[in-house]
């Protein structure tokens, strides 16, 4: 259906395009992210976003994919044949998409640029094929084999995850949520790299165990559950397809006994290749079999997120055309905390969403800063223990504390110098 509309929607590379207008609703939200995307593209090149004008959109099925094109025009410029520059505004609902479908997307509309509109090659297999799939694999034996591992992995679980620093728990079906962002240097990703090399495990295991070293400072727990996004698409007859194949699992760790971080890393990797081998069990199934009471402003299972995107780079080249991306920043949240990590082409990157409920600025910009501490320390020592992490975080917020206080001194004493004593006026009586 995608591609079908996609065709009505950019015509073809010599010709008109043709103009598919939807619900005047759906128009108006989607132009007031066109407005975001023009002001941000502006402030990049110093000049005053002026107006748009909408020159096609569409809408897909009951509205679940809408697209539309948008010209910029800035202030002063009356040519806009030199640099013409318009906004193609995708909005792929989550019932049908995930992240890794953009990178499908983008994929075929370049082919289908370059092509000058010709056909694409028809899919081996369709979403439906794998969706019969699925729910033939859920019925029977292969559903009790499923529930029996989740069962077992998740006998005892703690039921949340409470951090020290939270300010009280989240307030009824309140999402509200803010992002801050995290870069690891060139040398550091390069150590991780070869550190996780030599110890025989994956990038995402690395910085997952660091993840939990960081959540064990802040709960004192050593039965943490965090939840995980995978990518789900383990034929290769998926990887071109769009739809929404992400799951979500449940990782559970155990830090019992005071491991160094090496025999952690090891849990953890023994873990997550456990959890692997079942990672095509739907989550809301899991959810409804387990019979698990939900509760307003609670995630079941688990509350803190964690992930790394390896999705697919997303070409830039167009015949004629230079393509430029703008990341949509979100102030809502369903989880306590998330931390998602992303590789670049030389450093590793992330960004940390959280509860406003439940945490300030202050603590999320002190979390990240420890997370960065503990990756410095183990690429250097992989055998440093989960004891001596936690003392170093600790001194480390002692410093900050000591210095703070040093400060507000200093602060106090110069307001104090700045007040001139006052003559004391009157007469004071013997009695």
């Amino acid at each position: 259906m995608l591609r079908g509309s996609a065709s009505a929607l950019f015509g073809n590379a010599s010709g008109g395009v043709i103009s598919i207008w939807t619900r005047p609703p759906a128009i108006e939200r989607l132009h007031g992210e066109a407005r975001f995307v023009a002001g941000s593209f502006g402030e990049r090149s110093g000049r005053t976003w002026n107006k748009w004008q909408s020159t096609t959109s569409m809408r897909v099925g009951a509205g679940t994919a809408q697209m539309t094109i948008s010209r910029l025009d800035y202030e002063g410029e009356r040519d806009h044949s030199a640099a013409d520059q318009r906004v193609l505004n995708a909005r792929l609902r989550m019932p049908i998409a995930d992240g890794w479908s953009l990178g499908v997307l983008m994929k075929e509309l370049r082919q289908f640029y370059a092509t000058g509109g010709q056909a694409l090659p028809e899919l081996p297999v369709q979403y439906a094929d794998y969706a019969a799939w699925q729910r033939e694999r859920m019925q029977g034996e292969g559903f009790e084999r499923e529930m029996d591992f989740w069962r077992a992995e998740l006998k005892d679980a703690p039921d949340v995850l409470e951090l020290t620093v939270a300010q009280g728990p989240r307030r009824g079906q309140n999402n509200r949520g803010a992002t801050e962002r995290l870069s690891l240097s060139e040398q550091t990703t390069k150590e991780i790299k070869e550190t996780s090399r030599r110890e025989g495990v994956t990038l995402f295991m690395f910085l997952l165990t660091a993840f939990y070293v960081l959540l064990h400072y802040y709960s004192k727990r050593e039965d943490i559950v965090v939840g995980v996004d995978v990518a789900n698409r383990n034929q290769s007859d998926t990887e071109g397809l769009i739809g929404l194949f992400v799951n979500q699992v449940v990782m559970r760790a155990d830090l019992s006994g005071q491991p160094n971080f090496r025999e952690l890393l090891a849990r953890v990797s023994a873990m997550t290749l456990r959890v692997y081998a079942h990672q095509d069990f739907p989550f809301d199934k899991l959810v409804d079999s387990l019979k698990l009471e939900r509760q307003l402003g609670r995630n079941p299972l688990f509350q803190v997120m964690f992930g790394l995107q390896n999705l697919p780079r997303l070409s830039k080249e167009l015949p004629g055309l230079t393509l430029t991306s703008v990341r949509m920043e979100t102030d809502t949240t369903i989880f306590d905390l998330s931390l998602y990590m992303a590789e670049t082409d030389q450093k590793l990157v992330g960004w940390m969403r959280y509860s406003t409920d439940l945490f300030t600025f202050k603590t999320i910009e002190r979390m990240i800063e420890h997370y960065e501490k503990i990756v410095q320390k183990v690429v250097t020592d992989p055998s440093v223990t989960l004891q001596a992490l936690h003392d170093l975080l600790a001194a480390d917020d002692q410093q900050l504390q000591l210095s703070r206080q040093t400060e507000s001194r200093q602060t106090m004493h110069k307001m104090l110098a700045t007040v001139r004593p006052q003559p004391i006026k009157g007469v004071l009586s013997r009695t």
